[in-house]
């Protein structure tokens, strides 16, 4: 099985990652910076896990011992060390488990500029972790913190002129906590309301966060139209979860539709495109079409959803998780996105953020003994066979970053597309998949 998933390599602390693995990717990664990009240092940023400390030790060791140097910034969202890796013109390393909890961590790699590494290239980086490659002189490791506050100005400076009532944040108890409040505090300082801003190295998406909008959608019902909006981060910052004043959930798809709109009413742009997945719910695609707008869809992933923005030359992507991804920007910037909307319902003058009616989908996951890359021919073929007599959509995939079959069955019909994902659910779990209990 690769080591690389979806987004990098995540895993159990102790048992799927520890320190060993952690330095011999890192030792190979420097050995390939110094061979493709000599004398390119590293940006190494982490989020607030406890064990983000020990990992980070471990490649600061691997990659100095490679001769590459090492630049450490603390506590940072993985888009902020993207930006800045793009801005100081270096590679980067992130520690995140993402929306994972704290029993969780991972590694994203980044070559120069802040771009994701290809799978050949990590399947390259992965193939020198087993090879016997000479030490090279230890290079510097040192900690800059005052680089996050470029990325911090380059936030700042795009939320002028915003004008927001009061907003509510669930930062996850993650990265964000050292930028957003600030950020948002900025924008009206008398109406800042948080939530998941405690991180104590165990509490990092622990019922918060983007992947539970309900604590957001609680909090602005409780303030009685205090606050007209919230937004909920996951534990690295590239995702983002709103809710409207109503306590509605606010996701990537209805990001989607109102930044496409901002884009054609305000900013001018008569004929655009962009990207969603698989997994976009089919009402944001009927909206765009009655707006002239060209709707792609990539595979799951907001790397994929990247690669098809740049192939297609789409000015927005995003992820129905909240993966939101505004043009010239190399990833889902959480913090960004909830700017970017505030803008955008300033500027439209919108009394509500559901542009569209949705589909209703079921999504459920089975879980494995260990991570698949691919379903078998034998279960692709049982499910098209299925899709012939149903009149919705069927998303089935092997996670990317975990031991799961996802499993989304969209339609019209709520009581049809539970009975269809209840079956194909069923199915599945005859098959070929030793699945364990949930």
């Amino acid at each position: 099985m690769a080591l690389f998933g979806t987004d990098g390599i995540r895993g159990k602390i102790g048992s799927d990652l520890n320190a060993k693995l952690c330095f011999d990717v890192s030792r190979a990664f420097g050995y390939y910076l110094r061979k493709n990009l000599p004398g390119l240092p590293v940006l190494l940023g982490k989020d607030t896990r406890f064990s983000s400390d020990m990992i980070e030790s471990a490649i600061s060791a691997g990659l100095s011992s490679q001769g590459v140097e090492v630049i450490k910034l603390g506590i940072i969202t993985t888009p902020g060390l993207q930006y800045l890796c793009s801005y100081r013109e270096c590679a980067g390393i992130m520690i995140t488990a993402s929306h994972n909890l704290a029993s969780d961590n991972g590694i994203k790699l980044f070559s120069k500029g802040g771009l994701k590494l290809s799978p050949e290239e990590e399947s390259y980086v992965e193939g020198f972790m087993n090879s016997d490659f000479k030490e090279e002189p230890p290079a510097r490791i040192y900690e800059e913190g005052k680089f996050a506050e470029v990325y911090l100005n380059y936030l700042k400076e795009r939320s002028r002129g915003i004008i927001v009532k009061g907003i509510v944040l669930d930062c996850a108890n993650g990265s964000t906590v050292r930028f957003a409040p600030g950020i948002f505090n900025h924008l009206h300082p008398d109406f800042l309301y948080t939530a998941g801003c405690y991180p104590d190295g165990y509490n990092i998406n622990l019922n918060c966060g983007s992947t539970h909008p309900d604590v957001i959608c609680d909090l602005v019902r409780g303030l009685n139209k205090t606050s007209t909006i919230g937004f909920a981060f996951d534990g690295d910052g590239d995702r983002v979860i709103a809710c409207d004043d109503r306590g509605i959930v606010v996701d990537g798809d209805d990001f989607l539709a109102v930044l496409s709109l901002w884009l054609k009413v305000v900013m001018g742009k008569r004929k655009f495109s962009v990207v969603g997945t698989v997994m976009t719910n089919r009402g944001l695609e009927e909206f765009l079409k009655k707006e002239n707008i060209l709707f792609y869809r990539s595979k799951v992933g907001d790397k994929n959803v990247h690669s098809m923005m740049k192939e297609k030359g789409a000015l927005l992507g995003a992820e129905t998780s909240g993966h939101v991804i505004i043009d010239g920007e190399l990833c889902g910037d959480g913090m960004l996105a909830a700017i970017y909307l505030l803008r955008g319902v300033h500027e439209l003058g919108l009394k509500k953020l559901n542009l569209f009616k949705k589909y209703y989908q079921i999504m459920k996951s089975i879980r494995l003994e260990s991570r698949i890359s691919s379903l078998s021919q034998e279960v692709v073929e049982e499910i098209e066979e299925f899709q012939k007599n149903f009149d919705g959509r069927i998303v089935v995939r092997p996670s990317g970053t975990e031991p799961l079959v996802r499993v989304m069955v969209e339609s019209k019909s709520l009581e049809e597309a539970e009975l269809a994902c209840s079956d194909i659910c069923n199915m599945i779990g005859k098959r070929e998949f030793k699945t364990v209990s949930q």
